[in-house]
């Protein structure tokens, strides 16, 4: 965020506090169901969640970083 205009930095903590809210209504989805494997799941799926986002927010701020 360092990079970024001040009006750029609002948009980008504006998208990045919804893109959360969805994050975690869709991952507490998982969490619903039964037994003991739901909380795993639910884990599961906010590390993927997250990871993703980190690669998508990380493409965006360096273009020119080799991707694997």
């Amino acid at each position: 965020m360092a990079g970024l205009a001040p009006q750029q930095r609002e948009r980008l903590r504006a998208a990045q506090r919804l893109w959360i809210q969805y994050r975690d209504a869709n991952c507490g989805f998982s969490a619903a169901g039964e037994g003991s494997i739901a909380g795993v799941e639910a884990a599961e799926c906010l590390r993927v969640m997250t990871q993703l986002r980190y690669n998508e927010l990380d493409s965006t701020a360096n273009p020119e970083k080799p991707r694997n």
